[in-house]
This record gives C-alpha cells, structure tokens and sequence, in this order.
C-alpha cells in the first residue's frame, strides 16, 4: 500500500520538463485541506507539530477507482500530486485528479516510477513539505493512515525510558 513516508529533507532528486497543473484550491486560491480530522485527542495532539505532508501518485493507465482513491487520499495530507507517466487517457486522468483538487504533472512518455517518484520529492521541497508519502495508482489508502503514521513515528522518536536492573 504504502510505497514511503520519508522526510523529504533527507532525499536527492534529478530534474526532469513536465507540465505541472495546480490543485484547484490553488487557481481559486481557497487554502489547501487541513490533514484528515484525528477521533482521538491525544493522536490529534501527537501529530500536531509534524509539518506539513505532501503525497504523491503516480500513475500509468489507473483503473475506473482511481477518483476515489484519491478523495480518500486528499482529504488526509496538504498536498496531493498525481504524476501521470504518459496514459493513453491523459485527459481522463487529468480531469480526475483536478476533480478531486490535487495538482497534477502530465509527462509525455513514461520515464517509469523512480523518475515520477523523484518529481514527486522536487514538487514536496518546492512546498517546503517535511514528510512525503509516496504511493502507485492501485494503493487503497485507509481513511486516518497518513495520520497513524505520523503519530506511530513521533512515540518511535520519543526517548526511551532508563532501564532499571
């Protein structure tokens, strides 16, 4: 499911030419989603200062599912680029993912997922994003996760308590 969530600080990446088309909160200047609601006050409180999350799909000829994973997907990071690798139906997808108010980058041929995942890193630093989350076109993300995941690495982080002979 999950390809990554890495600190986007700790990454190289190459440059690659595509065109990029933003987010529709962006053309009408509407502030990006917030990351998805936490039920829990104490994961809400854990999560809180964990910076900002960018996540990025790339796809490649995605399935009629496509819009509704990313729905589910949008609603729990700040930002959402679908890196779309040379589909024959690049318009479909286009207007799915504009739909669905994520930013988008079209590149003509297929340069395969490392390169896609790389213009994914460089669009996460352009936004001045701490975590990345990486995904492919079929991965079905639970509602909360992005959120699990963040509160799951900050106990990780936490100092151990002294041990005791």
């Amino acid at each position: 499911m999950i390809i990554a969530l890495v600190q986007s600080r700790f990454l190289g990446y190459e440059r690659y030419e595509q065109t990029t088309v933003p987010a529709q909160s962006e053309r009408h200047g509407r502030a990006a989603s917030e990351v998805d609601d936490a039920t829990n006050p104490m994961l809400q409180a854990q999560v809180a200062n964990t910076g900002i999350v960018v996540a990025v799909v790339v796809t490649y000829h995605p399935d009629a599912m496509l819009a509704e994973r990313l729905r589910v997907l949008r609603a729990q990071v700040e930002r959402l680029l679908v890196v779309d690798n040379g589909s024959r139906e690049a318009d479909r997808v286009l207007n799915v993912a504009l739909a669905c108010d994520c930013d988008v980058m079209m590149n003509q041929e297929n340069l395969g997922i490392a390169a896609a995942l790389n213009q994914g890193l460089q669009f996460a630093r352009q936004h001045r994003a701490e975590w990345l989350a990486t995904f492919d076109q079929d991965s079905t993300v639970p509602t909360g996760a992005i959120r699990d995941l963040l509160a799951g690495l900050q106990l990780w982080a936490q100092p151990m308590p002294a041990r005791r002979d």
